[in-house]
């Protein structure tokens, strides 16, 4: 008696999958004929179809791309199962009598394999993992024959998951003390520590060396590392004399540990932790307490276990590593003549490499070439203002000093402080068209704000900016600002180089700019050769302003 095998396929109409075009909403704007306001319209067009990926040249030979498909007559024909109906040279189906390629996508066969042949598999293993496994009936592995003790301790940080007895757990982990350690009880893994197995870290000898005379840290002393917090066991070193003995915290550096403080430290982060912390914020644009939280719940997710909040003294530790790269990378570090402490203004900071500096990148006899070449020794400085970099009025230089006042980007306070108190009101009526940068340089919204945003200057043409370039702004754009911002940067760069000056609002700014350079301090005041120097508005500005600026600054 023979069985007939029945079919999975069904058939269904494809009018159903056939809708009106959506439509999509755009926004444009232009600018009014009196160049004073800006106008939005709104249009609707339809939106185009979505294509999963561009067709390639190798679609293109395989698949009749003319053939159309009639969604009130033709059927497809689908098996539920998943199968192909017509098997051709590619994997191909039909389609209404159109041959069809199919395209493979690099996580097509391997999650539908996994889910196939491997889920369940998968799953029961993870489960195993979560008791003893194989490793229940076995000895303890690291010890001698006749002398096993109980294998009742696993690191879960390490690779392999065996079970080992105390004593040869706390062997195995005096070069990593920040592994994670469980305990079997006769039902579960519970959590434990190396600290509460009775590991000690030994600092200030070579590994192996015991100290005659170690000198306990704290009990509760943290370390902050990638997997999480650790409450380790820590001993300094005294056995040296008090003329040779090495200060705690040059102990905890030593062995790659950055102290929270110079004095009794409590808490330390491992450099692994600052480094990733430091490429994930810059790539992620993840903040701080984002991260520490992560790791808190890497230690407990459950919050019940009594960890201290140590997530200050952790800000504090990146502020510190930062300020430590920053001297590292521009060769503080390495200089014999002077500490590294001793930076002078803008020597952290780095300088553009394309934009001329004589001795460095010059050709000797620059200064003379002629008029048509001149252009290669040009200095591009584009000047702006960005009010999203504000700060609060939260503290004070007191109790947040700066770490490299001046040595970078940022001009120095002090100085610049006295001079923003004594500059005097911007005064000047804009004579162009609708300047906001003009008209609100004095009544920008200030409250609770010690800074409203920054001005700063940069390289146009390679956008770096510029050595003791930026300054903070009190309440608009207004010019006493901007004027800092440019003699500060100025004073790095050669006076014999022309200067061609890019700012939005150079129509205006440009007036009486030599007697505001005068009252500058001496310290950055330059000297201003109007032959030198060439005022110029932006292309994205320029359109708004009145026809006589763009004749005159394009």
């Amino acid at each position: 008696m023979s069985t007939k095998k029945t079919s999975n396929i069904r058939s269904f109409p494809l009018s159903f999958l056939t809708k009106p075009p959506p439509t999509v909403t755009t926004l444009s704007e232009q600018l009014s004929s009196d160049r004073r306001r800006r106008v939005q319209k709104k249009s609707r067009i339809e939106a185009p179809s979505p294509r999963k990926r561009a067709a390639t040249s190798r679609d293109s030979d395989e698949e009749d791309t003319s053939a159309e498909i009639n969604a009130e007559s033709e059927y497809v024909d689908v098996d539920l199962a998943g199968a192909p109906l017509e098997k051709g040279p590619h994997g191909a189906g039909r389609v209404g009598g159109r041959k069809r390629t199919k395209k493979f996508y690099p996580s097509d066969e391997p999650l539908r394999e996994f889910m196939t042949a491997a889920a369940d598999d998968y799953a029961r293993i993870l489960l195993r993992n979560e008791g003893r496994g194989s490793e229940a009936d076995r000895k303890c592995p690291g010890c001698k024959p006749g002398e096993e003790g109980t294998p009742e301790y696993r690191c879960t940080t390490c690779v392999g998951g065996g079970l080992y007895c105390r004593g040869c757990c706390l062997a195995d982990h005096q070069r990593r003390p920040f592994c994670r350690i469980e305990k079997w009880n006769g039902r579960f893994f519970e959590k434990t520590t190396l600290q509460q197995l009775g590991l000690r870290l030994q600092l200030g000898h070579p590994e192996g060396e015991p100290c005659r005379m170690p000198q306990p840290a704290h009990a509760d002393f943290t370390v902050v590392h990638v997997n999480g917090l650790h409450v380790v066991g820590v001993d300094f070193c005294g056995c040296r004399p008090s003329s040779l003995a090495v200060p705690h915290r040059e102990q905890l550096l030593c062995a790659g540990l950055l102290p929270a403080t110079i004095r009794d430290p409590q808490t330390a982060c491992t450099f692994e932790a600052l480094n990733q912390f430091q490429l994930i914020t810059f790539q992620g644009k993840l903040t701080a307490y984002d991260y520490y939280t992560s790791l808190e719940r890497m230690t407990d997710n459950s919050g019940t276990e009594g960890y201290k909040n140590r997530y200050r003294s952790f800000l504090r530790c990146v502020r510190i590593w930062r300020y430590l790269k920053l001297l590292k990378r521009s060769g503080r570090a390495n200089d014999q003549e002077r500490p590294p402490s001793d930076v002078r203004p803008g020597e952290l900071a780095l300088a553009c490499p394309a934009c001329p500096r004589p001795g460095v990148n010059l050709p000797e006899g620059w200064e003379s070439v002629e008029p048509a070449k001149r252009f290669l020794y040009v200095l591009f400085i584009a000047l702006d203002a960005c009010f999203r970099l504000k700060r609060r009025k939260i503290s004070s230089r007191e109790r947040d000093p700066s770490l490299a006042n001046g040595g970078s980007y940022m001009v120095e306070s002090g100085p610049f402080e006295e001079y923003i108190k004594a500059a005097e009101e911007q005064t000047e009526v804009s004579t162009c068209t609708g300047l906001s940068a003009v008209d609100h340089a004095n009544t920008k919204f200030s409250k609770g704000y010690a800074e409203t945003g920054k001005a700063l200057g940069l390289c146009a043409r390679h956008e770096f900016i510029q050595r003791n370039g930026v300054v903070p702004t009190q309440v608009g754009e207004r010019y006493a600002n901007t004027d800092y911002a440019l003699g500060s940067l100025l004073r790095h760069h050669s006076p014999a180089l022309h200067l061609l000056l890019s700012y939005d609002i150079c129509c205006q700014y440009s007036k009486k700019f030599e007697e505001r350079i005068k009252k500058l301090p001496s310290l950055i005041r330059f000297k201003l050769a109007y032959a030198f120097v060439r005022f110029v508005i932006p292309k994205l500005h320029i359109h708004g302003h009145k026809l006589d600026c763009q004749l005159l600054f394009n």
